[in-house]
């Protein structure tokens, strides 16, 4: 049914507002997530064009005037007290150069901005003291804007005490509706100011409907849209709109972030709600980055409430989180205490044939790869060796039947047959200690100091590190490591006081040799 609301203002055909979906919420609170975190950026362009601002600010007076009224107007959302204090720079300026314009409008700005920082009697003073009959029509405007700011943040001040706010109601309202003869009907200032009269207790639905349309017209950087968002978040604080109080709250959050604005409020209003909602680690989340630009300490207004309440909630986020963690820790510990009782029952019953199955398998994995191994090393040890002597038989025969004999002297003299043997038994031997004991190396070098530690040459160990590995093997005479290696056996007793001397601990090094390549025995699970 069509529903026609006869206002002062005009007449509105209220249909039902578009309203907003949880789908559309949650995209909403991410689109705010991801402006959060480049909220640094914003407020770093914000500060720049405050700077650009400040650059007006000269010798002249005149144009120093200018700058400050321009800086202090432009500061109230992301500096309270920067613009009160340029504000009164400038006042000061213009009292003092009798530029009587100017310090009537610096009066007007300090009154409007005054009671967000508490100074309500200050603001109520300055401004009673300004006669609208006086001031240039250029200046009836601002008059009745200031006006209508002044009384909206003494409002704001005292909202949720018990003091009587209905003089600042009626006065409010009365400056709000002198001032939209200001500017051009169905403007966006026009617009938010209609929506505010509405909200004010002539019709929330014809509020709502203005608002949409105001909403839907502006880039959300604009300053009216951060005012009328907000505006709109109270106007659907209802059980049956909650999805569009939160969508509309979070939109305002969005515009004062990328406007760079310090204020935060819309911020900590969203985290608030999510708090009520149950989203603790996103309400955590907001409230901690409001928090980071609430105004300037000192500053005695319903903010520093404001932030009061903040603490008071992220301490009731953390007490009802961490009660939380303390039933779901208590739950955790009783279940993985009862897995431990299951998981030792279950080792208790099955332990001896668990450790026969390991130890068996260990055993056949064992032997089957020291049976290849020493195989195929034994048999391409026996091919090389016969291969050579049976090459060195036919050299010997060749000699003789040539009557060769000194020649076969000197071949046997010089050894070299001897040291081709030796040569190829050292590579095979290093092959296949390294095949055994893939670690030999890692082992060695974990006994010595870092400074003295070892590593492979072309796939070849050390020759002391050899005689090491001889020793491992169970070779323990020293005779016949010498004759293995070609060495004298003053050699191999210099190769192991040589490799001792790097261990980090010499009264053990000789036993620790021997356990390496060793595994620890199979412990019984208690």
């Amino acid at each position: 049914m069509l529903v026609l609301i006869c206002t002062p203002f005009k007449i509105f055909a209220l249909d039902p507002p578009l309203r907003a979906t949880s789908e559309q919420v949650k995209e909403k609170l991410k689109e705010l997530d991801k402006v959060l975190s480049k909220r640094a950026t914003y407020l770093a362009d914000r500060e720049r064009k405050l700077d650009s601002l400040s650059l007006s600010i000269g010798t002249n007076p005149a144009d120093t005037v200018a700058a400050y009224l321009s800086l202090g107007e432009s500061m109230p959302s992301y500096s309270v007290e920067g613009a009160i204090k340029y504000l009164n720079k400038g006042l000061a300026l213009a009292e003092a150069n009798q530029m009587d314009d100017y310090a009537t409008e610096y009066r007007l700005a300090l009154a409007s901005i005054y009671p967000s920082n508490g100074f309500i009697a200050e603001a109520l003073n300055m401004f009673s003291q300004i006669n609208i009959d006086e001031l240039p029509k250029h200046m009836h405007a601002k008059y009745y804007c200031s006006g209508e700011k002044m009384y909206e943040e003494i409002l704001e001040y005292y909202a949720n005490t018990d003091v009587d706010t209905e003089a600042y109601k009626s006065e409010c309202a009365k400056f709000r509706q002198n001032a939209m003869y200001y500017f051009p009907p169905e403007s966006s200032e026009w617009l938010l100011r209609e929506a505010k009269q509405y909200a004010s207790g002539i019709s929330i639905r014809a509020a709502q409907i203005s608002l949409y349309d105001l909403i839907t017209s502006l880039e959300d950087t604009d300053p009216i849209y951060t005012e009328a968002t907000q505006l709109m978040s109270k106007c659907t604080l209802m059980p049956e709109l909650e999805h569009d109080h939160m969508y509309y709250l979070a939109s305002s959050a969005i515009s004062e972030i990328k406007r760079g604005d310090r204020d935060g409020m819309a911020l900590h209003l969203t985290g608030q709600q999510l708090f009520d909602y149950g989203d603790i680690d996103r309400a955590h989340s907001y409230l901690s980055k409001a928090i980071e630009s609430i105004p300037e300490p000192g500053a005695q207004s319903f903010r520093n409430e404001a932030l009061i309440k903040t603490l008071m909630t992220i301490e009731e986020s953390y007490d009802a989180k961490m009660n939380n963690n303390i039933r779901l820790l208590s739950v955790l510990i009783i279940m993985l205490i009862l897995w431990v009782v299951f998981v030792s029952i279950s080792l208790r019953r099955n332990k001896k044939i668990i450790r026969q199955l390991s130890h068996e398998r260990h055993l056949v994995i064992e032997a089957n790869n020291a049976k290849e191994t020493f195989l195929r090393n034994f048999l391409e040890l026996g091919i090389v060796s016969s291969r050579r002597l049976a090459s060195f038989c036919r050299l010997v025969t060749r000699k003789i039947a040539s009557k060769q004999f000194s020649d076969i002297y000197e071949t046997s003299k010089s050894g070299k047959v001897v040291d081709e043997q030796r040569k190829q038994f050292v590579t095979i031997f290093d092959a296949s200690l390294l095949s055994i004991y893939p670690s030999f190396i890692t082992e060695v070098n974990a006994l010595l100091r870092p400074e003295e530690q070892y590593s492979l040459q072309d796939n070849h160990l050390p020759s002391e590190l050899r005689v090491l590995a001889l020793t491992r093997l169970g070779i323990d005479d020293v005779n016949q490591i010498a004759e293995a290696m070609g060495f004298t056996t003053s050699t191999v007793y210099a190769y192991r006081t040589k490799v001792r001397n790097k261990a980090i601990n010499k009264d053990t090094f000789d036993s620790d040799i021997m356990n390496i390549g060793t595994l620890s025995p199979f412990s019984e699970p208690s």
